[in-house]
């Protein structure tokens, strides 16, 4: 399987799927702490782009998991149907798509702020997400913590 992590194409093997899931994992959780934190610093813009990042991250772990390969997007309405295609999903989780709007954000070509109310708004649907997810991959039997990311094999 090969999935497209924005940079380039990550060769997804038996032997390093679960790392790849993990690592996306550490990345929505380290994105979900960003958003808060940029909360507390009133940076909103960079936290509604964090809060879209960490539901996307844990998407697309979701998605790796179950062998969906998707070609590259930040689109999040466009993993969930592709995600939905394959699994039932909670009807929750479709919130998630409210937050494709602020991955446009971290460019400097959107002059729009976002607003202290939109960014708690943005960061409760993140943990929502996130906490769906979980469950999910909880239903599957998969059990996936914070640890070190690893090193993952990258391909051209």
């Amino acid at each position: 399987m090969r999935f497209y992590d924005g940079l380039c194409f990550i060769t997804i093997n038996d032997s390093n799927i679960d790392d790849v899931i993990q690592n996306l994992i550490n990345f929505g959780n380290d994105n979900l702490r960003l958003a808060n934190f940029a909360l507390s610093l009133e940076l909103y813009n960079c936290g509604a782009s964090n809060a879209h990042q960490c539901a996307e991250s844990f998407i697309k772990a979701y998605l790796v998991s179950r062998n969906i390969e998707t070609p590259f997007t930040h689109n999040i309405s466009r993993l969930l149907k592709w995600l939905s295609a394959e699994v039932e999903l909670p009807e929750k989780l479709y919130k998630a798509k409210e937050l494709s709007k602020y991955y446009i954000l971290r460019s400097q070509r959107e002059k729009r702020i976002v607003t202290t109310e939109e960014l708690l708004h943005a960061i409760k649907i993140a943990k929502s997400t996130r906490r769906i997810i979980i469950q999910l991959f909880k239903k599957d039997g998969k059990l996936f913590g914070r640890r070190s990311p690893a090193k993952i094999k990258r391909t051209i």
